[in-house]
Protein backbone atom coordinates (compact mmCIF):
# COMPACT_ATOMS: atom_id res chain seq x y z
CA UNK A 1 0.00 0.00 0.00
CA UNK A 2 1.52 3.37 -0.87
CA UNK A 3 0.98 6.83 0.40
CA UNK A 4 -1.16 9.31 -1.46
CA UNK A 5 -0.14 11.61 -3.91
CA UNK A 6 -1.96 14.15 -6.03
CA UNK A 7 -5.07 12.98 -7.49
CA UNK A 8 -5.40 11.08 -9.40
CA UNK A 9 -3.23 8.20 -8.54
CA UNK A 10 -3.53 10.10 0.05
CA UNK A 11 1.97 15.66 17.51
CA UNK A 12 -1.79 15.82 18.03
CA UNK A 13 -1.16 18.97 20.00
CA UNK A 14 1.84 20.19 17.93
CA UNK A 15 0.47 20.24 14.53
CA UNK A 16 2.89 21.44 11.69
CA UNK A 17 -0.22 22.25 9.73
CA UNK A 18 -0.97 25.35 10.71
CA UNK A 19 -4.40 27.23 9.16
CA UNK A 20 -5.82 24.08 7.62
CA UNK A 21 -8.92 25.42 5.24
CA UNK A 22 -11.99 23.57 4.52
CA UNK A 23 -12.76 23.32 0.94
CA UNK A 24 -15.97 25.62 1.95
CA UNK A 25 -13.46 28.49 3.63
CA UNK A 26 -11.49 28.53 0.75
CA UNK A 27 -14.48 29.26 -1.81
CA UNK A 28 -15.78 31.63 0.58
CA UNK A 29 -12.39 33.32 0.79
CA UNK A 30 -12.00 33.23 -3.64
CA UNK A 31 -15.71 34.43 -3.56
CA UNK A 32 -14.66 37.26 -1.62
CA UNK A 33 -11.96 37.84 -3.35
CA UNK A 34 -13.88 38.13 -6.53
CA UNK A 35 -16.12 40.35 -5.03
CA UNK A 36 -13.47 42.75 -3.91
CA UNK A 37 -11.94 42.67 -7.21
CA UNK A 38 -15.11 43.71 -9.15
CA UNK A 39 -16.03 46.56 -6.36
CA UNK A 40 -12.56 47.75 -6.73
CA UNK A 41 -12.55 48.24 -10.40
CA UNK A 42 -16.10 49.58 -9.67
CA UNK A 43 -15.36 52.21 -7.80
CA UNK A 44 -11.88 53.21 -10.14
CA UNK A 45 -14.29 53.61 -12.70
CA UNK A 46 -16.54 56.32 -10.60
CA UNK A 47 -13.94 58.03 -8.85
CA UNK A 48 -10.93 58.35 -11.48
CA UNK A 49 -10.57 59.48 -14.29
CA UNK A 50 -10.56 57.09 -17.36
CA UNK A 51 -7.13 57.03 -18.34
CA UNK A 52 -6.17 56.78 -14.53
CA UNK A 53 -8.63 54.15 -13.66
CA UNK A 54 -7.66 51.97 -16.89
CA UNK A 55 -3.88 52.01 -15.29
CA UNK A 56 -5.72 51.01 -11.63
CA UNK A 57 -7.72 48.39 -13.20
CA UNK A 58 -4.55 47.33 -15.14
CA UNK A 59 -2.33 47.36 -11.95
CA UNK A 60 -5.23 44.60 -9.93
CA UNK A 61 -5.01 42.45 -13.13
CA UNK A 62 -1.21 42.28 -13.09
CA UNK A 63 -1.47 41.99 -9.57
CA UNK A 64 -4.08 38.94 -9.95
CA UNK A 65 -1.28 37.85 -12.61
CA UNK A 66 1.18 37.72 -10.35
CA UNK A 67 -0.48 36.17 -7.56
CA UNK A 68 -1.54 33.15 -9.75
CA UNK A 69 2.03 32.50 -10.83
CA UNK A 70 3.24 32.39 -7.35
CA UNK A 71 0.52 30.64 -6.35
CA UNK A 72 0.76 27.84 -9.38
CA UNK A 73 4.65 27.85 -8.74
CA UNK A 74 4.20 26.81 -4.87
CA UNK A 75 1.71 24.09 -5.86
CA UNK A 76 3.71 22.88 -7.98
CA UNK A 77 6.74 22.44 -5.65
CA UNK A 78 4.18 20.97 -2.76
CA UNK A 79 2.68 18.41 -5.53
CA UNK A 80 6.33 17.25 -6.30
CA UNK A 81 7.01 16.88 -1.94
CA UNK A 82 3.28 14.59 -1.97
CA UNK A 83 5.42 12.34 -4.71
CA UNK A 84 8.65 12.24 -3.30
CA UNK A 85 6.98 11.42 0.23
CA UNK A 86 4.46 8.75 -0.85
CA UNK A 87 7.92 7.37 -2.59
CA UNK A 88 9.61 7.26 0.67
CA UNK A 89 6.60 5.77 2.49
CA UNK A 90 6.70 2.98 0.15
CA UNK A 91 10.26 2.50 0.08
CA UNK A 92 10.00 2.11 4.78
CA UNK A 93 12.36 5.63 5.19
CA UNK A 94 9.57 6.91 7.10
CA UNK A 95 12.02 8.86 8.95
CA UNK A 96 13.07 11.10 5.74
CA UNK A 97 8.91 11.14 4.53
CA UNK A 98 8.26 13.01 7.99
CA UNK A 99 11.11 15.27 8.04
CA UNK A 100 9.75 16.34 4.35
CA UNK A 101 6.23 16.38 5.19
CA UNK A 102 6.53 18.43 8.09
CA UNK A 103 8.84 21.04 6.01
CA UNK A 104 6.11 20.92 3.42
CA UNK A 105 2.94 21.82 5.70
CA UNK A 106 4.57 24.66 7.09
CA UNK A 107 4.25 26.50 3.44
CA UNK A 108 1.40 24.68 2.36
CA UNK A 109 -1.14 27.35 3.49
CA UNK A 110 -1.04 28.83 -0.42
CA UNK A 111 -2.67 25.51 -1.73
CA UNK A 112 -5.23 24.13 0.56
CA UNK A 113 -6.29 21.13 -1.34
CA UNK A 114 -2.45 20.13 -1.10
CA UNK A 115 -2.03 20.94 2.26
CA UNK A 116 -4.72 18.53 3.07
CA UNK A 117 -3.42 16.20 1.10
CA UNK A 118 0.48 16.72 2.67
CA UNK A 119 -1.59 16.29 6.13
CA UNK A 120 -3.12 13.11 5.00
CA UNK A 121 0.22 11.73 4.03
CA UNK A 122 1.84 13.03 7.03
CA UNK A 123 -1.22 10.87 9.06
CA UNK A 124 -0.37 7.96 7.12
CA UNK A 125 3.22 8.10 8.06
CA UNK A 126 2.03 7.90 11.39
CA UNK A 127 -0.17 5.11 10.57
CA UNK A 128 3.00 2.46 8.70
CA UNK A 129 4.71 3.67 12.43
CA UNK A 130 2.74 2.57 14.68
CA UNK A 131 1.47 6.05 15.91
CA UNK A 132 -2.52 4.97 15.52
CA UNK A 133 -3.47 7.93 17.74
CA UNK A 134 -1.62 10.48 15.79
CA UNK A 135 -2.57 8.50 12.53
CA UNK A 136 -6.09 9.32 13.03
CA UNK A 137 -5.96 12.96 14.31
CA UNK A 138 -4.33 14.10 11.32
CA UNK A 139 -6.00 11.69 8.83
CA UNK A 140 -9.48 13.25 10.42
CA UNK A 141 -8.62 16.83 9.92
CA UNK A 142 -7.33 16.30 6.65
CA UNK A 143 -10.78 14.48 6.00
CA UNK A 144 -12.84 16.77 7.51
CA UNK A 145 -11.40 19.63 5.36
CA UNK A 146 -14.05 18.33 2.59
CA UNK A 147 -11.46 18.39 -0.49
CA UNK A 148 -11.55 14.55 -0.38
CA UNK A 149 -15.38 14.72 -0.65
CA UNK A 150 -17.16 13.10 -3.92
CA UNK A 151 -16.82 16.72 -5.24
CA UNK A 152 -13.47 18.21 -3.71
CA UNK A 153 -10.47 18.66 -5.98
CA UNK A 154 -8.80 15.19 -4.46
CA UNK A 155 -12.11 13.11 -5.29
CA UNK A 156 -9.70 11.13 -7.29
CA UNK A 157 -7.96 10.54 -4.23
CA UNK A 158 -11.12 9.23 -2.47
CA UNK A 159 -10.39 5.30 -3.04
CA UNK A 160 -7.18 5.50 -1.35
CA UNK A 161 -8.00 7.42 1.46
CA UNK A 162 -11.26 5.67 2.44
CA UNK A 163 -9.07 2.32 2.40
CA UNK A 164 -6.56 4.11 4.06
CA UNK A 165 -9.10 4.77 7.05
CA UNK A 166 -10.67 1.49 6.97
CA UNK A 167 -6.91 -0.12 7.61
CA UNK A 168 -6.44 2.55 10.91
CA UNK A 169 -10.21 0.93 12.12
CA UNK A 170 -9.40 -2.26 11.55
CA UNK A 171 -6.19 -1.73 13.30
CA UNK A 172 -7.60 -0.49 16.46
CA UNK A 173 -10.56 -3.41 16.45
CA UNK A 174 -13.22 -0.96 15.46
CA UNK A 175 -15.13 -3.05 13.01
CA UNK A 176 -18.03 -1.55 12.36
CA UNK A 177 -16.66 1.78 11.44
CA UNK A 178 -13.78 -0.29 9.14
CA UNK A 179 -16.71 -1.98 7.15
CA UNK A 180 -18.46 1.45 6.53
CA UNK A 181 -15.22 2.67 5.07
CA UNK A 182 -14.60 -0.84 2.84
CA UNK A 183 -18.09 0.41 1.76
CA UNK A 184 -16.95 3.87 0.84
CA UNK A 185 -13.95 2.69 -1.14
CA UNK A 186 -16.24 0.59 -3.03
CA UNK A 187 -18.57 3.39 -3.85
CA UNK A 188 -15.74 5.61 -4.70
CA UNK A 189 -14.29 3.09 -7.13
CA UNK A 190 -16.97 2.57 -8.94
CA UNK A 191 -16.67 6.38 -10.03
CA UNK A 192 -13.00 5.59 -10.72
CA UNK A 193 -11.14 4.88 -14.26
CA UNK A 194 -10.90 1.50 -15.06
CA UNK A 195 -6.40 1.30 -14.30
CA UNK A 196 -7.18 2.75 -10.91
CA UNK A 197 -9.60 0.44 -9.85
CA UNK A 198 -7.51 -2.00 -10.43
CA UNK A 199 -4.99 -1.32 -8.33
CA UNK A 200 -6.78 -0.19 -5.37
CA UNK A 201 -8.78 -3.60 -5.56
CA UNK A 202 -4.94 -5.01 -5.86
CA UNK A 203 -4.36 -2.86 -2.63
CA UNK A 204 -7.50 -3.64 -0.71
CA UNK A 205 -6.56 -7.03 -0.34
CA UNK A 206 -4.65 -6.74 2.34
CA UNK A 207 -7.59 -4.14 4.19
CA UNK A 208 -9.85 -6.84 3.62
CA UNK A 209 -7.97 -9.65 5.31
CA UNK A 210 -6.87 -7.54 8.00
CA UNK A 211 -10.51 -6.99 9.20
CA UNK A 212 -11.47 -10.61 8.64
CA UNK A 213 -8.54 -11.71 11.04
CA UNK A 214 -9.37 -8.75 13.39
CA UNK A 215 -12.63 -10.08 13.58
CA UNK A 216 -11.27 -13.43 14.12
CA UNK A 217 -12.67 -14.70 10.65
CA UNK A 218 -9.54 -16.89 10.09
CA UNK A 219 -10.66 -19.54 7.59
CA UNK A 220 -12.21 -17.09 5.63
CA UNK A 221 -8.96 -14.38 5.14
CA UNK A 222 -6.57 -17.61 4.59
CA UNK A 223 -8.95 -18.00 1.65
CA UNK A 224 -9.20 -14.61 0.76
CA UNK A 225 -5.27 -14.36 0.62
CA UNK A 226 -5.04 -17.35 -1.85
CA UNK A 227 -7.67 -16.99 -3.95
CA UNK A 228 -7.18 -13.01 -4.66
CA UNK A 229 -3.56 -13.11 -4.44
CA UNK A 230 -2.56 -14.43 -8.15
CA UNK A 231 -4.83 -11.52 -9.98
CA UNK A 232 -3.56 -8.73 -7.65
CA UNK A 233 0.27 -9.76 -7.35
CA UNK A 234 0.90 -7.74 -10.63
CA UNK A 235 -0.29 -4.26 -9.23
CA UNK A 236 1.18 -4.93 -5.88
CA UNK A 237 5.08 -3.95 -4.57
CA UNK A 238 7.34 -5.83 -3.21
CA UNK A 239 6.36 -4.35 0.31
CA UNK A 240 2.91 -5.17 -0.19
CA UNK A 241 3.33 -8.59 -1.25
CA UNK A 242 5.38 -9.18 2.18
CA UNK A 243 2.46 -7.69 4.14
CA UNK A 244 0.74 -10.36 2.74
CA UNK A 245 2.97 -13.19 3.29
CA UNK A 246 2.43 -11.87 6.94
CA UNK A 247 -1.33 -11.97 6.81
CA UNK A 248 -1.37 -15.36 5.24
CA UNK A 249 1.23 -16.97 7.76
CA UNK A 250 -1.33 -15.45 10.83
CA UNK A 251 -3.97 -16.61 9.07
CA UNK A 252 -2.81 -20.03 8.75
CA UNK A 253 -1.59 -20.00 12.17
CA UNK A 254 -4.83 -19.60 13.64
CA UNK A 255 -6.91 -21.14 11.10
CA UNK A 256 -8.72 -24.11 12.66
CA UNK A 257 -8.07 -25.98 9.36
CA UNK A 258 -5.00 -24.12 8.23
CA UNK A 259 -2.09 -26.24 7.46
CA UNK A 260 1.49 -24.59 6.71
CA UNK A 261 2.55 -25.43 2.78
CA UNK A 262 4.62 -28.20 1.90
CA UNK A 263 6.90 -25.47 0.25
CA UNK A 264 6.95 -22.27 1.92
CA UNK A 265 7.05 -18.71 0.50
CA UNK A 266 10.72 -17.14 0.26
CA UNK A 267 9.86 -13.94 1.97
CA UNK A 268 12.10 -10.51 1.26
CA UNK A 269 12.59 -9.89 4.50
CA UNK A 270 16.22 -9.21 4.38
CA UNK A 271 18.95 -7.03 3.63
CA UNK A 272 18.32 -3.46 2.46
CA UNK A 273 15.09 -4.22 1.05
CA UNK A 274 13.00 -3.74 4.19
CA UNK A 275 13.35 -2.12 7.39
CA UNK A 276 13.48 -3.28 11.12
CA UNK A 277 9.92 -2.13 11.95
CA UNK A 278 7.74 -2.63 8.48
CA UNK A 279 5.26 -4.57 10.31
CA UNK A 280 5.34 -3.23 13.49
CA UNK A 281 2.17 -0.98 13.19
CA UNK A 282 0.08 -4.24 12.40
CA UNK A 283 0.16 -5.22 15.95
CA UNK A 284 0.33 -1.53 17.43
CA UNK A 285 -3.40 -2.11 19.06
CA UNK A 286 -3.30 -5.97 17.90
CA UNK A 287 -2.07 -7.77 20.49
CA UNK A 288 -2.75 -11.33 19.06
CA UNK A 289 -0.33 -9.87 16.06
CA UNK A 290 2.09 -7.92 18.38
CA UNK A 291 2.49 -11.28 19.68
CA UNK A 292 2.81 -13.02 16.27
CA UNK A 293 5.10 -10.81 15.04
CA UNK A 294 7.62 -11.10 17.99
CA UNK A 295 7.53 -14.98 17.75
CA UNK A 296 8.08 -15.12 14.19
CA UNK A 297 11.35 -12.96 14.96
CA UNK A 298 9.47 -10.02 12.38
CA UNK A 299 10.72 -7.19 14.38
CA UNK A 300 13.95 -7.39 12.55
CA UNK A 301 14.46 -8.30 9.24
CA UNK A 302 14.89 -12.08 9.25
CA UNK A 303 15.83 -14.54 6.07
CA UNK A 304 13.40 -17.45 5.14
CA UNK A 305 10.13 -18.07 5.36
CA UNK A 306 7.72 -17.13 8.30
CA UNK A 307 5.15 -19.76 6.58
CA UNK A 308 7.52 -22.45 7.61
CA UNK A 309 6.17 -23.69 11.12
CA UNK A 310 8.69 -22.45 14.06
Amino acid sequence: MVALVAAPRLAIAHSPAPGLRSRAEWSRRMLGLGLGLLTSQALAAALLSPQVSTWAVGAMMCGCGVTMLVHERAARRLQAECTRASTLIQRGELTEARARLDHALTHARAAPHLHALLLFNRGVVDLRAGDLRAARDRLRRALDTGWFSRRGRLAGARPQVCMWMALLEALEGELDAARGWQAETRAALAEAPSTTQRVILAQQLAVDAVVELRDGAYTPALHRLENQRPGASEHLTDADLRLLDVLEAFAREHSATGQYRDRADELRLGGDRAREDEFTFLGASWPEMKNFLRRRGLTTPARGSILAPS
